[in-house]
């Protein structure tokens, strides 16, 4: 989610992310997936938003924040547009 609100990124790619995981573990359902597989997708997510971004993900919570707020503010400033 913060990386399609925040930084605008397509869902799918996140989707494809997860589900071929899901794949590789061999289960259908989210939770069922391992301590493994799931770190092996939040390095997935990042390289995505890295991608994306041009540069590191925010590993600092407080600047994730910061973007999280002005993502909220951005789609307050279209609604009104």
């Amino acid at each position: 989610m913060f990386g399609k609100v925040v930084f605008g990124i397509d869902d799918k790619k996140f989707d494809q992310a997860l589900e071929g995981a899901k794949h590789a573990q061999n289960v259908q359902v989210d939770s069922d997936l391992n301590e493994e597989s799931l770190q092996k997708i939040v390095t997935e997510y990042k390289a995505i938003c890295e991608n994306h971004l041009g540069k590191p993900f925010p590993e600092d919570p407080y600047k994730q924040l910061e973007l999280a707020i002005e993502a909220v503010f951005r789609s307050w400033m279209e609604k009104e547009r």
